[in-house]
């Protein structure tokens, strides 16, 4: 057993299964480009916790069972007139989450409607969800936007 092949076998025991993996190649990038320690141990380290964030986010969305899997690429502006792209991209700046308003996606994947409500932020999406599923509006304190 190799020198490197012992250190990635010490990584894996320690349950960091990227660096073990990658330690080779990221050894050879280091040695080529004499980066200091600290940023080899830097990329080391990010390296694993890309890994692992990757690993959450599939592990998270199998637990969900969404019947279908979709990205904001892959929506329809032109079907789906009621929200246009310019209000989807604005969601993307989370200042709903400054204004303290939740954002609740109404709806199956082929006909999603959006709604934002400001209300106080302890209260529950689902329950806002719900009730404006079985009353056709939301309401809440402060101002409501739906769109449909």
């Amino acid at each position: 057993m190799s020198s490197i092949d012992s250190v990635a076998q010490k990584y894996r025991g320690l349950y960091l299964s990227a660096i073990a993996q990658g330690l080779e190649k990221l050894l050879g990038q280091a040695e080529a480009n004499a980066v200091s320690y600290l940023h080899f141990a830097e990329t080391l380290i990010e390296l694993e916790l890309q890994q692992r964030n990757g690993k959450r986010i599939e592990q998270n969305q199998r637990r969900a069972g969404f019947p279908v899997h979709k990205s904001l690429d892959e929506f329809d502006y032109v079907f789906q007139t009621s929200i246009s792209k310019r209000e989807v991209n604005s969601l993307l700046d989370f200042g709903f989450i400054d204004n303290r308003e939740n954002v609740v996606f109404i709806g199956s994947p082929e006909r999603l409607s959006a709604a934002m409500v400001t209300q106080d932020p302890a209260q529950s999406v689902m329950a806002l969800a719900h009730y404006a599923v079985l009353n056709g509006q939301l309401t809440g304190q402060g101002e409501n936007h739906v769109v449909h």
